[in-house]
């Protein structure tokens, strides 16, 4: 619907027609002009095949010679059966790009920051963009330093970590998330719940229910 919006194309309350299918006709449409659609955590085949009865999104998915549609996943037989042999692998972020990426995700830089605690920052965050990023928002908000980060980063208790990794078997959380992105949001609860206490019971009750 969003897409729909976006694209001009109003539905009228009345009317029984399906929004994906209207959104399909219009890229398809040679007066759609170029376009890009980026399918992103494409991970669930049945949601993309269909179940039973139910059409796949696949089957409301566009095609022209003037659009392109990117799949994102993390599965290789998604992957395989989306792309065939037309598929780009992405590897895992060198250290420089990290440390390029922690320097341009901080407020405060320039040379003050010792490279060995920076190093050893993104050896602890296992060089992963999601936990950078994070850090870097916490050191950004609280004003705080890399070391200080650091300490706390080697002291979150481990406890909560190994109950945030137990598997619920639930399908939407991203697979083999490591220990270090848990580290992290553990010390960003943390910090809320010393900051605003309702806040934190607020998304501690949004949480459970989830």
């Amino acid at each position: 619907m969003e897409i729909a919006r976006a694209l001009g194309i109003y539905q009228r309350q009345e009317s029984k027609e399906d929004v994906k299918k209207l959104v399909q006709q219009r890229l398809c449409a040679k007066t759609a002009g170029k376009w890009l659609l980026i399918v992103n955590n494409a991970n669930d085949l049945d949601l993309l095949r269909g179940l039973d009865q139910t059409e796949g999104l696949l089957a409301f998915l566009p095609e022209s010679d003037d659009g392109l549609t990117i799949f994102t996943t993390r599965h290789g037989g998604v992957a395989q059966h989306l792309a065939g042999s037309d598929v780009v692998e992405i590897g895992k972020i060198t250290g420089q790009e990290t440390m390029d990426l922690l320097e341009k995700s901080l407020v405060r830089k320039g040379p003050s920051y010792n490279n060995e605690i920076v190093m050893n920052l993104l050896t602890e965050l296992e060089y992963l963009p999601l936990a950078v990023n994070q850090a870097a928002a916490y050191i950004n908000i609280n004003k705080s330093s890399i070391s200080e980060y650091l300490r706390l980063l080697k002291n979150t208790e481990q406890d909560a970590v190994a109950i945030m990794s137990t598997d619920f078997g639930d399908k939407t959380q991203y697979q083999n998330l490591t220990n270090v992105i848990k580290k992290t949001w553990t010390i960003m609860f943390n910090k809320i719940l010393k900051y605003d206490t309702l806040a934190a019971d607020l998304l501690a009750f949004i949480s459970w229910i989830e």
